[in-house]
């Protein structure tokens, strides 16, 4: 029987001789290494994108902005140049 190696950790594996990873969670390890070096792919960017709204859309986020004081110019009026 020939033994092959896990193409995450290298370690042998026992099984069938055309698995490529010696279980779940080094597979899923060796996954989760390669979309990382893809880190400009259209989907992070999405992501990203949707995660930042549901923060900014979050009411927790909100009330947060809304605990700091207004500052206010009173003597600035539109149009005039600062």
């Amino acid at each position: 029987m020939k033994t092959s190696c896990c193409i995450g950790c290298g370690e042998p594996i026992i099984g069938r001789s055309d698995k490529k990873f010696c279980n779940e969670s080094c597979k899923s390890t060796y996954h989760y290494k390669q979309n990382i070096e893809s880190k400009d792919s259209l989907y992070r960017k999405i992501d990203k994108q949707l995660k930042r709204n549901r923060r900014i859309l979050n009411p927790d986020y909100v009330l947060e902005l809304r605990d700091e004081p207004l500052k206010c110019n009173k003597t600035a009026t539109y149009g005039d140049e600062a």
